[in-house]
């Protein structure tokens, strides 16, 4: 009786993969995401946002248990090469003053910093002293009080070509600037869950990738 059980159970499990093998699309008015999930036990996700430059492409291993679909996914990148942190104070300064400093602290010298408005027609250079300092005056109101300015940084460090444009707020009265010039690669391994029900894929959680599709549903096509 107890064997019978058990191949009964293997065959549901069994028809139960088999359903939900196949192409699904994101049901969304913007996004036109594909998710392939394949008899092997691997899938293919295809993010197609509105924008070309927002397309990506992953692939990894998938599992369901009590119909809960685990997709897992190798990410494999690098540390940030830049880090920068601002602070406002409670009585707006005219200028605005941005510190370069390597990731163990010590100060950049000589390097060369570009500073735009939001429409990019305003435009100031400058270069840090001893300290790894320097100051630009602050960017006029172009669209609101909440413009960016773009930060420019063109030069070498550390006999390594960097090449990088930073976002920062019109509004910040100071700039901290970190960068690391050997960044080390990165693996981390990222889970997406999925309930299916009905010949939906309705997405429950996701670490480090797409949150803002929790909840979203697949349909098969």
């Amino acid at each position: 009786m107890k064997t019978t059980l058990t191949l009964i159970f293997t065959l549901f499990l069994i028809s139960f993969s088999n359903e939900l093998i196949g192409t699904y699309q994101i049901i969304d008015e913007i996004n036109e995401d594909i998710l392939e999930i394949k008899k092997d036990g691997t899938y293919t996700y295809k993010e197609r946002g509105d924008s070309c430059w927002l397309w990506n492409d992953f692939s990894g291993e998938w599992e369901l248990k009590n119909e809960t679909l685990t997709l897992s996914h190798l990410l494999k990148t690098t540390e940030d090469e830049f880090e920068i942190t601002e602070v406002s104070n409670s009585k707006s300064k005219d200028s605005i003053t941005i510190m370069i400093r390597l990731k163990n602290g010590n100060p950049i010298s000589g390097i060369k910093l570009e500073y735009y408005s939001a429409d990019e027609k305003t435009y100031q250079s400058s270069q840090t002293d001893v300290n790894g300092a320097l100051k630009f005056v602050k960017n006029d109101i172009i669209y609101s009080d909440n413009d960016v300015s773009f930060i420019d940084i063109v030069d070498m460090i550390e006999n390594k070509e960097v090449s990088t444009r930073l976002i920062s707020s019109r509004n910040a009265d100071e700039i901290s600037i970190f960068v690391n010039i050997d960044p080390k690669p990165i693996t981390k391994n990222l889970k997406h869950k999925f309930k299916f029900e009905n010949g939906l894929l309705i997405s429950l959680e996701s670490l480090n990738a797409f949150d803002d599709k929790k909840g979203k549903k697949y349909k098969k096509i």
